[in-house]
């Protein structure tokens, strides 16, 4: 089940209960992964998606720092970044 608030990969369908709020592209070079930032239906909020914009940054950003990386995840749950 999704939660109210998400980042999920470009691509997959965004459920009908849910609206595509921006697109966050990792800055990584040679990485093209893009997600959406995702909110229930009724309950978007532009500012609160530019912030987790910024927040999914930071996620995409540190993912590739670490040894192990191979890639992102296909979602982030966004439901504790306000």
């Amino acid at each position: 089940m999704m939660t109210e608030d998400m980042a999920i990969r470009a691509g997959k369908k965004v459920p009908d209960t849910h609206e595509e709020m921006a697109i966050v592209n990792c800055d990584h070079m040679d990485c093209d992964a893009a997600f959406s930032i995702v909110h229930h239906s009724g309950y978007g909020d532009m500012a609160r998606a530019k912030r987790q914009v910024t927040h999914v940054k930071g996620i995409l950003h540190d993912e590739h720092v670490r040894p192990e990386f191979k890639d992102h995840f296909k979602s982030y749950d966004l439901e504790d970044v306000d």
